[in-house]
């Protein structure tokens, strides 16, 4: 029996002293079950919608029949691959309806469909040595969220952690996404890698801060940014010939032309000013941004 410990409000896990970011794992899991799901034979898919909670049992069944033969042809069980599934699906469906991406709807999901949610109990542990307080345990273990529901105890110094009893590694996963939906972080892709990742702060989150598959030393979320800096400038012939002319002053100042690169930025923020005064035209400006700094031919 191992236990996982979650403190109140914030995103990490504990396992054996062990400290890591909440859902860890679960993004490794999650596209190792996705490519079993896909190396069945039937196609994946969601096994069940928000509006239909009633017909779950008769799709679940339907996994289950299609899960036989995903597992014979792998080491997994039955069980395994209909888990999988569902987690998958749930998520998916989490990501085109954020309504349904509440705890209430995971824990009704995964009972209907068979799947044991762990206990849990709480464990107070004092706000400035971290040491566990036993004197005020005394909190009813089906009380979720104590800060909410317990007035007498939401100005004290302690810090409340829920602590879960699991044995397999499906209840470990079912307790770390209860978590998860209850903290309002969502497990989706990248829009930039494809990689799942777990939201910090808000659901509608694009990117993830792994390391870019495109652009080294940079995050998905930084390489976006200049991806979408560099689809603006070109998009905009102003913005492009800026930063010609830029480039342009750079390239002569590493050419012993000092000074150079003052000389663009004062001559850009003079042409700004009568651009936006109206004296000059935009397809002026942009010609005198193309005849700028460049080298003079003997």
């Amino acid at each position: 029996m191992k236990s996982l410990l979650v403190f109140e409000n914030q995103a990490k896990e504990c396992i054996e002293n062990s400290f890591h970011p909440l859902g860890y794992a679960l993004v490794e899991y999650l596209p190792l079950s996705w490519s079993h799901i896909q190396s069945g034979m039937q196609e994946p898919g969601f096994s069940f919608n928000t509006g239909a909670f009633h017909s779950m049992m008769e799709e679940a069944t339907n996994s289950i029949e299609g899960g036989a033969l995903k597992a014979r042809k792998g080491a997994l069980s039955i069980r395994e691959i209909s888990f999988q599934r569902l987690l998958c699906d749930f998520y998916a469906l989490c990501n085109e309806d954020r309504r349904f991406y509440t705890e209430t709807n995971f824990i009704m999901v995964m009972e209907i469909n068979g799947f044991h949610i762990p206990k849990f109990k709480y464990r107070a542990f004092d706000t400035f040595t971290k040491q566990e307080v036993s004197t005020v345990c005394m909190i009813p273990q089906n009380l979720y969220n104590v800060r909410d529901l317990l007035s007498d105890i939401k100005e004290s110094p302690y810090i409340f952690a829920r602590e879960y009893q699991y044995e397999t590694e499906e209840e470990y996963y079912i307790a770390v996404a209860l978590e998860l939906a209850r903290q309002g972080h969502l497990v989706k892709r990248c829009e930039h890698c494809g990689r799942w990742f777990v939201t910090e702060k808000k659901t509608d989150e694009k990117y993830c801060k792994r390391e870019s598959p495109t652009y080294t030393g940079k995050t998905c979320q930084q390489a976006m940014r200049l991806i979408k800096d560099a689809q603006r400038i070109n998009d905009d012939p102003l913005k492009r010939a800026k930063a010609a002319a830029r480039s342009r002053a750079h390239s002569q100042e590493n050419h012993n032309h000092i000074g150079i690169v003052e000389q663009c930025k004062t001559f850009i923020r003079e042409c700004d000013k009568e651009y936006k005064s109206g004296r000059l035209t935009k397809e002026d400006y942009v010609l005198r941004l193309n005849n700028a700094f460049r080298r003079k031919t003997q």
